[in-house]
């Protein structure tokens, strides 16, 4: 609660409690009312944990690192501590000795810890509490206690016998940094709990941000998942994970997962800062470094802890009161062998890979892959394309746009999976549906996996400029993509057939001079891709429009004209904001630009 804010020469004062939630208060009533707001507030919310944001003034913390020091004791560890903390060959024994030889340097006596052990034990009090978890090497379980079972005093895998530890050493250890220590604190400090209460900049008819959706404003509505709940005492959350090789040669095969969300609703200049992004955990590779088998025993725990969150109390010390703050996991942003992995789905590769709709591809036995010969099914019904016969099926399209899964149908297929008596019955079934079992994030009220799971602009758009630069150079014109293209009765061959178009593109793109903050040096990207390292490098190059000038008048026209098509449309949706009035025009104009990729440019480009 908030009673500083006074209008001045009014008799109002504006009040940031429960009740009023900014509204102004006769300052005649003010303090029956703070006693009422106080009465009803203590009696109705008791915090789980207070967070003392004055714990590191405590004095074994600030005393002097000796007599006559200007630096605290807690400012000494602190700086060993970050030192050690960004130099990842660093060793707890470098950095006890790193302690020690200070120590002897430091006038006599001072209070500097000798070792890392002591060190850190000085500092743990402030620091988030960590649970530790045995897992099953083939990822099966982590030994605990949880809906499906009690494994916490198991000595073995109870699905695959694989023993839980080997030579008295646990054969795999996931660490879990719960959420709610983390919640509290932020909370709990009023300098970050102020941010959450920062003001908005509004722009009207603008979407400059996913806060600026109606998805976004729909979960406060009545209907739903924080109903009527005040925005800044709200936790919705975006999970974050993927594959990572945490060695610097690629050549050294590992594969671990970090799991990270992101507060939804903090201001968008901090919200995917290291800082407020929360680790939860780290999931680590399975035997020679392959990735884990399964997500499921990590997320099932994440769950666990969000479900616990749905309303917690806790202390509010930017209102300076108790409140009940409501925890959500909304949104999901992974590439998509990571959603086949966590939300059990078919990969890229599948007949039904479209994760929010049923259609269907055709697998392709020359390229060995699934291509899409629909997109013309999502253009209007009186679009001339469709009756255009320069596609591959050389007919009319009559066939509708597909339509997605409903939550109830979805639910029923997984369950389906789920009974199907053997392996082999499971494949053919998700083949045919792209669906396979049940997953962890099924067990939130409110999961709603069409909604929620975001599309994978970033890799899609990238490897598209990838493969679009492979086919410039003829890259792509092999025997497998000629015979595809023959199967389908499409073209001969693909562009450009000359090494002179390949050496001119190479020529501009040497030429170009970009403009001050663009990450792009000049160089043979056509010839040499990996110039361009990053996937924010290939999008500027189109963004600046140095991919359309490179490739100006080496395609024959139709496909040049098609392929600016194509480039301008991803220009106009990956910019900084959107006219909302303008969103329905992207997405034809999106949908007319990939009919007209399929009709134009070799299969294989998909």
């Amino acid at each position: 609660m908030d009673f500083e804010k006074e209008n001045s020469g009014s008799c109002y004062k504006q009040c940031f409690c429960m009740l009023c939630r900014g509204s102004n208060v006769n300052i005649k009533t003010y303090h029956a009312h703070k006693q009422k707001v106080f009465k009803f507030d203590e009696s109705q919310i008791i915090p789980d944990i207070l967070f003392d944001e004055n714990l590191h003034l405590k004095e074994n913390f600030s005393q002097k690192l000796y007599a006559s020091s200007s630096v605290t004791l807690l400012e000494a560890v602190f700086q060993h501590f970050y030192v050690f903390s960004t130099n990842n060959g660093m060793s707890k024994s470098a950095m006890s000795n790193a302690l020690q030889t200070e120590k002897s340097h430091l006038p006599q006596p001072n209070s500097l810890p000798p070792t890392f052990k002591e060190a850190k034990s000085l500092i743990k009090p402030l620091l988030m509490p960590l649970q530790k978890y045995d897992a099953c090497i083939n990822d099966c379980i982590l030994f605990r206690s949880c809906d499906n079972g009690n494994y916490s005093d198991l000595a073995s895998c109870p699905i695959c016998q694989e023993p839980r530890k080997v030579k008295n050493s646990s054969q795999k250890v996931f660490h879990y940094m719960p959420i709610a220590p983390r919640l509290n604190r932020w909370f709990g400090t009023s300098n970050l709990c102020k941010l959450l209460y920062a003001n908005k900049v509004y722009s009207n008819g603008k979407l400059c941000d996913f806060t600026d959706s109606n998805v976004y404003k729909n979960w406060y509505t009545d209907q739903g998942v924080f109903g009527d709940h005040e925005e800044q005492q709200t936790v919705p959350l975006a999970l974050f994970t993927d594959g990572v090789n945490p060695n610097k040669h690629l050549s050294t095969q590992k594969s671990m997962w970090p799991l990270l969300l992101t507060w939804i609703n903090l201001p968008v200049q901090i919200r995917q800062l290291l800082g407020p992004m929360l680790l939860v955990g780290i999931i680590p590779s399975g035997r020679n470094g392959s990735e884990p088998k399964s997500l499921e025993p990590y997320i099932d725990l994440l769950v666990d802890e969000i479900l616990k969150l749905s309303e917690f109390p806790t202390y509010n010390s930017y209102r300076k009161a108790p409140v009940k703050v409501k925890v959500a996991l909304l949104q999901f942003l992974c590439d998509i062998p990571a959603y086949s992995k966590l939300l059990h789905i078919s990969g890229h590769s599948g007949l039904r890979s479209c994760g929010y709709c049923k259609e269907t591809g055709i697998y392709c036995k020359h390229l060995s892959k699934t291509i899409h010969l629909s997109n013309r099914q999502f253009l209007p019904e009186n679009h001339p394309l469709r009756s255009s016969n320069r596609f591959s099926n050389g007919s009319v399209e009559l066939k509708q746009q597909p339509v997605t899964y409903t939550n109830e149908e979805e639910r029923h297929l997984r369950e389906i999976f789920d009974n199907k008596p053997n392996r082999n019955q499971q494949n053919n079934f998700q083949k045919a549906t792209g669906l396979k079992g049940k997953y962890s994030i099924m067990k939130l009220p409110y999961h709603d996996r069409n909604q929620q799971m975001q599309p994978d602009g970033m890799h899609t758009i990238a490897d598209f400029i990838s493969h679009v630069m492979d086919l410039l150079v003829g890259k792509s014109d092999t025997k497998k993509v000629r015979l595809c293209e023959k199967h389908h009765q499409r073209f001969p061959q693909t562009w450009p057939q000359e090494t002179a178009a390949e050496q001119e593109a190479d020529r501009r793109a040497t030429a170009i001079k970009y403009p001050a903050g663009v990450e792009i040096s000049p160089g043979l990207h056509f010839t040499k891709p990996w110039t361009l390292r990053t996937m924010n490098s290939k999008l500027q190059f189109v963004k600046t429009g140095a991919l359309q000038w490179c490739i100006k008048g080496l395609l024959p026209k139709r496909q040049e004209t098609t392929l600016f098509t194509v480039l301008e449309v991803i220009v106009r949706m990956t910019q900084q904001e959107f006219e909302i009035s303008e969103i329905k025009q992207l997405q034809d104009d999106t949908h007319a630009a990939l009919a007209l990729l399929e009709r134009d440019f070799p299969l294989s480009l998909q």
